[in-house]
């Protein structure tokens, strides 16, 4: 992440712009979580997933800021879903009850940057 985070600087440092920051932190939002993993224990794993749900948000909204939806994508979206309802599902069993909401909450959200990502215009 830090060699991400470096490049993108390099290469979009003069013209940053809202959407830019917002990237920007999404990847040191990236960087923290796999930080706090390196710790062993149910409040790393915690701090970390939501240093990661941060990240999706604002991934998210910076891939939805050029959105445009085509057939091809929407059956991408379809599988994603699918592909989110599924994994959860046969993970459910397995989950502490505690932090069952949290990997939810996480599955969502990074579904819903998956979308945004799908939904992209290409260039």
């Amino acid at each position: 992440m830090t060699s991400l985070g470096y490049l993108f600087l390099k290469v979009e440092g003069p013209n940053l712009d809202r959407k830019g920051l917002i990237f920007l932190g999404a990847i040191i939002a990236s960087f923290l979580g796999d930080v706090v993993l390196l710790f062993k224990g149910e409040l790393a794993f915690l701090l970390g997933l939501a240093a990661f749900l941060l990240a999706q948000v604002m991934y998210a909204w910076v891939f939805s800021q050029e959105g445009s939806w085509r057939v091809f994508r929407e059956i991408g979206i379809l599988f994603l879903l699918g592909y989110a309802v599924g994994l959860i599902h046969f993970l459910w069993p397995h989950l502490e009850p505690n932090i069952r909401l949290p990997i939810v909450m996480y599955a969502a959200t990074i579904s819903i940057m998956g979308i945004c990502a799908l939904s992209r215009k290409s260039n």
